[in-house]
This record gives structure tokens, sequence and C-alpha cells, in this order.
């Protein structure tokens, strides 16, 4: 039987633990906000950048392109 590799987006909201048991790949969601892309699994975003999504008349969350899962393939 051949391997199996999960990769899932960050909205699946998987634990960290059974991420790293069974060595799940997660994507970070894309969110955009006035010009600006951030991930939502930036542990750290800097204050700033926390008021200007807070403050954002809209929030764009469109996928990655597809280059950006390909690579989890490789």
């Amino acid at each position: 039987m051949g391997q199996v590799t999960v990769v899932t987006d960050s909205v699946a909201c998987i634990p960290q633990s059974l991420v790293h048991e069974n060595g799940i790949h997660v994507v970070p969601v894309r969110i955009a906000a006035e010009g600006r892309v951030f991930s939502d699994l930036e542990e750290e975003l800097p204050p700033a950048a926390i008021r200007r999504l807070q403050a954002a008349p809209a929030i764009d969350t469109t996928p990655w392109p597809p280059e950006h899962y390909s690579r989890v393939y490789e």
C-alpha cells in the first residue's frame, strides 16, 4: 500500500497535536485587506496589521494560487 499524505487548509482547525502526530500538512488561509496579504497562521501579527484588519471595510479570503498548494506536495 502506498503512502498517503493529508493536506488541508487552516479552516479545518485540526489540533496541533494531531497535525504533528500524523504528519498533516496545513496550508494557511490567505487574508487580504487594503492591499496587504496576511496568513492566518502567523502567530504574531503586528498590532498595526491587526488594527488594519479590524478597520477594513472588506476582508478577502480568496485562496492562494494553485502553485502555493502544489509546493506542499513536492
